[in-house]
């Protein structure tokens, strides 16, 4: 409300006025109006008592019309050409700012990446966000190369807005499932929850208890870190997921999907083969990465070009990375490469 300057200006004359008087605090809540007054602290010297009350104006902002500050100064100064003019200042609002970004929406990530179309992932995920989603586990679904584990970039993405979130990301590399067991899987995402892996649940021959021990196990780690957690297995698919590493997925999408862990915690598959979860299928959201249009990949091009300030290489740059696709693009492995070499050539 008030710059730098005209605040130095008011405060200095403000305790100028008010110290010699003979009761300041009166002599400031008499000039201010009274639902500021009353909010006053007792016993406060002049200076901390000036402060008190433009601080206090300035939280009322522009509640009242004329503002609180303007009638504290011009009761204090009514004949001061310069608080009025500092008032002519602050009586008009400043214009409201825009709404922040939904990250929800973004085209370009906060680490430059691109996240293109894929409409139906971005509402299945922006949905997790309810207290009780009526489809809390999402899975992706598609073709190599076609964008899955690009995921797990926009749920970072997300993540840096919605702070109470923390992303558990677990990817199994192509070729290496099978070195993943049910006790690896569950210390690792432990590990990330930041509990303590040796508190592990012991193996029993009983394998299917043993899952639902380990499944426990996560949630307890979950519910005790005071966040929410967004838990992502990424390339658990079908040649590469383990038999005795299944059940555990199965308990964990169980045990995420009841009582107060459904109110705070999600889980993610991309890759993976829904029909193995003995969920309602209605329940859980499906995605299936379709082709992309070459409008998305325009405009996220002209965003990278123009965060760079080469807006004039729009055009070109578009042309270079699209002009020998169909539309809509098909090949996103061929597609993502371009895009991380323009990345990687903007800088």
């Amino acid at each position: 409300m008030l710059t730098s300057d005209d605040y130095i200006l008011v405060e200095t004359k403000l305790i100028e006025l008010v110290t010699p008087q003979a009761s300041p605090r009166q002599f400031v809540a008499a000039n201010l109006p009274e639902w500021i007054a009353a909010r006053l602290t007792e016993g406060l010297p002049p200076v901390l008592l000036v402060q008190a009350a433009l601080r206090l104006c300035e939280e009322d902002g522009y509640n009242a019309s004329p503002p609180s500050m303007c009638t504290f100064l011009l009761n204090c100064f009514p004949l001061r050409p310069e608080f009025k003019a500092i008032c002519d200042k602050i009586r008009t609002p400043p214009p409201a700012l825009p709404p922040p970004a939904d990250p929800f929406d973004a085209i370009m990530l906060s680490n430059k990446l691109p996240f293109l179309g894929r409409l139906a992932v971005r509402a299945h995920l922006r949905a997790l966000m309810q207290n009780s989603p009526p489809r809390p586990v999402v899975v992706i679904k598609g073709l190599g190369g076609a964008g899955k584990t690009y995921t797990t970039e926009l749920i970072n993405h997300i993540c840096r807005t919605h702070t109470d979130i923390v992303p558990c990301h677990i990817e199994v590399p192509k070729d290496q499932g099978i070195s993943v067991g049910p006790a690896d899987l569950a210390r690792d995402i432990v590990l990330q929850l930041g509990g303590d892996v040796d508190k592990m649940p012991a193996q029993q021959t009983n394998a299917d208890r043993w899952a639902q021990e380990l499944a426990i196990w996560i949630v307890n780690t979950a519910q005790k870190s005071g966040f929410k957690h967004w838990i992502v297995l990424d390339g658990f698919n079908k040649a590469e997921l383990r038999r005795d590493t299944l059940p555990l997925i199965v308990k964990l999408s169980l045990q995420l999907t009841r009582g107060m862990a459904s109110r705070s915690h999600r889980l993610i598959l991309t890759d993976f083969d829904h029909t193995s979860l003995p969920i309602i299928p209605g329940n859980i959201a499906i995605e299936t990465i379709p082709g992309l249009g070459k409008a998305a990949v325009a405009e996220f091009v002209t965003q990278l070009l123009a965060a760079a300030g080469r807006q004039e290489d729009a055009p070109a740059m578009i042309a270079g990375v699209t002009e020998d696709f169909a539309d809509p693009i098909q090949d996103l492995r061929e597609l993502g490469g371009r895009l991380n070499d323009l990345i990687e050539l903007i800088g």
